[in-house]
């Protein structure tokens, strides 16, 4: 069974991600975040690995302890892109880690927002980084998040 990590996996989006990856029956799903967190673990029950997303090393470790081989991000890189910079890294590193989503979800922002834009400046760093691994990886572009379209059909944790 692939392990599959989720990157700030109690949040909003992570969380949505886990919960659909634990339905589907066939990943053994671990969520990565700056904190252990007693009360999300139990009630996602997918184990809760805390991580300092400043050391590299420690992420490479902890994903190789689990035996990670897809990396998912949900961190928030609209402020710091570093903590995304440095999963990549450690995935890169990693042995057993051999794809990564960034955390790049819903806009498709065109090359010339990349100097411009903060936002899009850190998107563009991230898939740079991810250029220059080894890894397969894949940004998931697909426009606003349709959470409030599709409700109550669709169990979602955004907030509106």
């Amino acid at each position: 069974m692939s392990v599959i990590a989720v990157a700030r996996g109690t949040g909003q989006l992570g969380r949505s991600i886990v919960e659909t990856l634990l339905a589907n029956g066939n990943y053994k799903v671990i969520i990565l975040a700056r904190k252990a967190n007693q009360v999300a673990q139990e009630a996602i029950e997918a184990p809760v690995i805390p991580l300092n997303y400043a050391n590299v090393d420690d992420i490479t470790s902890a994903l190789e302890a689990h035996n990670v081989h897809t990396l998912i991000s949900t961190i928030v890189t609209m402020n710091d892109v570093e903590p995304e910079l440095n999963l990549i890294k450690a995935a890169d590193k990693s042995a057993t880690t051999k794809r990564f989503v960034p955390s790049y979800w819903a806009t498709d922002y065109p090359a010339e927002f990349r100097d411009t834009f903060f936002v899009a400046k850190n998107k563009f760093q991230a898939l740079n980084a991810l250029e220059s691994t080894s890894l397969e990886y894949a940004a998931f572009v697909f426009g606003y998040f349709l959470d409030y379209f599709v409700a109550p059909h669709v169990k979602s944790h955004l907030n509106p």
